[in-house]
């Protein structure tokens, strides 16, 4: 399904989640905080890095 998702709309964090980008509201190396959930979503380890750096490089000034 990741694959079919526009590039860049969509982030897999977690071998269990894919997530919008649009709907970001804060993030770390462990968690990423979506605007209207309660609860974080947890990033994976295997994806930290990547989602860490993209993340960083992409935020709005």
């Amino acid at each position: 399904i990741h694959k079919m998702l526009p590039q860049n709309t969509f982030l897999r964090v977690h071998r269990s989640f894919l997530i919008p980008t649009n709907r970001i509201q804060k993030f770390s190396k462990q968690e990423i905080w979506l605007k209207g959930l309660s609860r974080p979503i947890p990033v994976g380890r295997r994806y930290a890095k990547e989602i860490y750096d993209f993340l960083t490089d992409n935020r709005q000034p």
